[in-house]
């Protein structure tokens, strides 16, 4: 038997955290597969409570910046850092992304500066930069590279037992982000690989489904829904 899940029909919580019946309900299921997944790519990669502050210190003050969540490109992004920076402490910073490297550099022909990229909900990953201070530096590059890359979803039923095991726990099913941002992400069992779990025959009546990113973080569509196909055996 094949339902298709429309978090629009969820009868409690939101988009990417529901509660939605099963009707008919599934008698003594043995096995259900994720067939088919149409996910809308409205993910923010700045995102407000994961990686949006920016601390610096320059001047003697420092500054707690916050960078707006929005879904932004490398380029809009490291603008947007430049003019709060300004903003904030009235010193021009060039944050400048290079692309051989694929690392950013930020820096100033004013006065020194130092980055605390240790906050927990520090942009550092975002930009590159290892979870540290900097100390202070006229100049700063980038450890590794940029990376504003979302490239899985996971997909958790709490009522089925986990079929994928990560750092994190178990999850029930993976979608890979195979789209950019504003355009829909499909996923069909055929194109891309089988996932199935099996089941010890307890009736279904309700699901509760949550769209996690990796680490275990609720995801967030910005209110635009989703729907998948699952088949029990």
């Amino acid at each position: 038997m094949r339902y298709i899940i429309n978090s629009a029909d969820r009868t409690s919580g939101t988009s990417t955290y529901f509660t939605i019946p099963l009707y008919p309900p599934v008698k003594n299921p043995t096995a259900v597969s994720l067939k088919w997944a149409s996910i809308p790519n409205s993910l923010y990669t700045i995102r407000s409570g994961i990686n949006n502050m920016l601390t610096f210190t320059t001047g003697g003050s420092t500054y707690n910046v916050t960078i707006p969540a929005s879904c932004y490109d490398i380029n809009s992004l490291t603008t947007a850092i430049a003019s709060l920076m300004l903003e904030a402490s009235g010193t021009t910073f060039t944050v400048a992304y290079s692309t051989t490297s694929l690392c950013i550099t930020i820096s100033t022909s004013a006065v020194p500066f130092s980055i605390d990229f240790s906050h927990p909900v520090s942009c550092a990953a975002a930009l590159g930069f290892a979870a540290t201070d900097s100390g202070t530096v006229t100049s700063l590059t980038g450890q590794n590279a940029a990376n504003l890359v979302i490239d899985y979803l996971f997909v958790d039923v709490s009522e089925l037992a986990g079929g994928i095991f990560n750092s994190s726990g178990s999850t029930s099913f993976i979608i890979p982000i195979t789209e950019d941002s504003g355009n829909m992400v499909i996923y069909t069992e055929n194109t891309m690989f089988a996932q199935k779990i099996k089941l010890n025959k307890n009736p279904l009546t309700n699901l509760t489904i949550g769209l996690y990113l990796k680490n275990n973080k609720q995801a967030n569509l910005n209110g635009i829904d989703w729907q998948f196909m699952l088949e029990f055996e």
